[in-house]
């Protein structure tokens, strides 16, 4: 290990000795902070995480959970799905977030988006296909993959409830009022 690795080290623990370690690698917040942790340190935070028996509490009481993840150990990425709730009297605050840490250990964040956080998501797929993270999930009424990846934006597509994969293409099935459609993994395009 360089001498000046081990000096950011340690100014790093002393600038945010305050923060939880969850939060410094990235579990259980909604900040994009990233602090770039080593990947031995992010997978065990993330298997303490999914085998914990209470959920975790935030300072502001928020209570979390991680639903669904994946490890790629080949190239030293992961992936997870956390949900987040807070009673506020007589409303129910629910959020969830796909977190991703790259093959460099960048954290990537994005806010699931649903028709009401408060009926759920329904993690249905969570993995890294080529340099991107793929996530298909359902909320109430609707069913989506997001394609999650370093320098770009999440894209979102709906998509039929009935799907499958076959290679790098979904096959998003027609139901009744929904078209059949073929999308290319990862970028999540039509195919032509």
């Amino acid at each position: 290990m360089d001498p000046n690795d081990r000096i950011i080290d340690d100014c790093t623990d002393s600038l945010f000795a305050d923060m939880p370690s969850e939060h410094r690698l990235g579990f259980f917040t909604e900040s994009s902070l990233d602090l770039k942790p080593a990947y031995d340190d992010v997978i065990a935070m993330l298997n303490a995480c999914v085998a914990a028996d209470e959920p975790y509490v935030d300072d502001e009481g928020y209570v979390w959970q991680i639903l669904n993840h994946t490890i790629d150990d080949e190239h030293r990425r992961v992936a997870w799905v956390e949900w987040r709730e807070k009673e506020r009297g007589s409303i129910t605050c629910d959020n969830y977030y796909l977190k991703a840490r790259d093959g460099i250990g960048s954290l990537l964040l994005w806010e699931i988006e649903t028709y009401n956080p408060y009926f759920g998501c329904r993690v249905h797929f969570l993995q890294w296909i080529e340099d991107a993270v793929i996530l298909i999930y359902a909320d109430k009424h609707d069913t989506y993959a997001v394609r999650l990846q370093q320098g770009s934006e999440a894209r979102r597509v709906e998509i039929a409830h009935a799907w499958t994969i076959q290679g790098n293409v979904l096959h998003s099935h027609a139901t009744p009022g929904q078209q059949s459609a073929s999308l290319q993994l990862p970028s999540l395009v039509e195919c032509r």
